[in-house]
């Protein structure tokens, strides 16, 4: 669930500088960019 969580952060993000000023974002934009959000674990590179 908190993969899900972070998507939906990024999406709404995105979306909330979509438009212009204090505006808030629109679900419908929200609803657009989720399936383009792709979350990957980070791989930690090996220590000397």
């Amino acid at each position: 669930m908190p993969k899900e969580a972070l998507r939906l952060g990024i999406a709404s993000g995105t979306a909330s500088v979509l438009f212009p000023g204090t505006e808030l974002c629109r679900r419908r934009e929200v609803d657009i960019l989720m399936p383009r959000v792709r979350v990957q674990p980070i791989e930690h590179p090996v220590a000397c």
